[in-house]
This record gives structure tokens, sequence and C-alpha cells, in this order.
């Protein structure tokens, strides 16, 4: 999960590691 938020934060931004 961690990992996916990482990769997506590079496109997204830290949307998803907030998220998580």
């Amino acid at each position: 999960l961690i990992s996916t938020s990482l990769a997506q934060n590079k496109e997204g931004g830290e949307k998803e590691l907030v998220r998580v």
C-alpha cells in the first residue's frame, strides 16, 4: 500500500500520502 501511494504521489501529488 505504501509503495503504491509513493508511486501515485509522484503522479498525483501528496494526496495519496495524506490519504494513507
